[in-house]
Formats: structure tokens, sequence, C-alpha cells
């Protein structure tokens, strides 16, 4: 975890100090004291896997968001696929995990009144944890007070599904991604041009960048 952590700090600089970037967000908030998280985990009802508790303690919440700027590289990146390069990590403290920036356990936002009474039940145990936007999320799926490290991937077209990796894996994926937009999505669901700008751009705009 010492090392994960290390590293998703680090990308929030690395990020910054690359001049073909610009950059809209980029904070990263301290962790809490396990006294404050036993309180949070207390109030908001639920109870945080040991690795996802150690990642608070380190990490309160992490709201990153770059793109390419205009005309970089413009020797090297087509202008038609510039609308696909860019990244965004946006991590939740854990109060908004639970109860969405609106207090409203995500009402609104992830699901709504008219939602099929069938997918209701696991839109309202959804908690997003890496929520670039109400497109897509990755996050938890709670059973009771419960919150374990196997990660879901919820998309606006096709609902919450499980993702294959676990909490500490996402997090390496994650930081050796870059953030890169619908990373996530690679493999499961066809974002072929997304994809194709992923392999052709990355290592462009990040020299040691490796696919993974």
């Amino acid at each position: 975890m010492k090392k994960i952590i290390e590293n998703l700090k680090n990308l929030v600089s690395v990020i910054q100090e690359n001049k073909n970037l610009e950059i809209s967000f980029a904070q990263v908030e301290k962790g809490y004291s396990l006294a404050d998280l036993k309180d949070l985990e207390s109030g908001l009802e639920i109870k945080l896997n040991d690795s996802i508790r150690s990642f608070y303690a380190a990490i309160g919440s992490i709201s990153l968001l770059w793109a390419v700027k205009p005309g970089a590289l413009a020797n090297e990146i087509h202008e038609d696929d510039i609308v696909y390069l860019s990244g965004s990590i946006q991590i939740l403290n854990p109060f908004d995990m639970v109860m969405g920036k609106a207090g409203t356990k995500w009402k609104d936002v992830l699901w709504f009144e008219n939602t099929d009474a069938g997918e209701m039940e696991i839109l309202k145990s959804f908690m997003p944890f890496d929520f670039p936007g109400t497109e897509l999320a990755a996050g938890f799926c709670r059973k009771g007070i419960d919150v374990t490290d196997t990660m879901f991937l919820y998309t606006s077209n096709e609902g919450v599904s499980p993702l294959p990796v676990k909490f500490m894996e996402y997090l390496d994926k994650l930081h050796l991604n870059r953030g890169f937009s619908y990373w996530q999505q690679f493999g499961h669901v066809n974002v072929t041009d997304a994809f194709r700008c992923y392999n052709q751009y990355m290592p462009v705009l990040f020299p040691d960048f490796l696919p993974v």
C-alpha cells in the first residue's frame, strides 16, 4: 500500500510538470486519523475493508483533471484525436462516496425514482470511489454494512458490473494509466477510438509509459 500511495501522490506532480498538458484540478487531500475513520464508518453505517481503510488513512481524496494543450505536439497528434486525450482521477472522500456530493445517497445522479426495480437495488448499493463523471465511475457495492475490496464499474449505458480487479490492483492501474479517460472500459466494451488513441499517444505524452 505504501508504494501505491507514493505513486498516486507523485502522479499529481508528474502531470503538473508535463508541459504538453493543461491542468484543471490537481489536489490531494490528507488522510484521516483512525479515530476519525472509525467515527465516519459508524455514522455512515459501513465497515470498510482493511485495505480501503488504510488508503483513507493516507489520502482523503484526489482530484486530478488533465487534457492536452491546444496545439501541443501538433506534428505528432492528429487534431481529430485531441478530444480523446484527457484524464481524470476523482477519488471521493468516504462521506461523499456513501452520500454523494448532494447528500442524497446518489439519488437523481446514479438512480432515479423511476429506475427499474430490478436495477434499483444494485444501483443503491453502489458507492463510487473514483468518480470521473456521471457517465462512468468505479467503486464498491456494499453488502449490508460491509464494503469489500471487490471493484465494480458503473456506466450510464450499462449500469453496474464487476471489474476484473480488486481494490489494490485498481489503484495500481489507475496510476499506471495516468487516469486516462475511460481506461476502465478497455477490454470490456467497444471504445475503439479511445483505445486507439491510448495506445498511439500515451507514449508520446509520457515517454516512460507502458500500456497495461
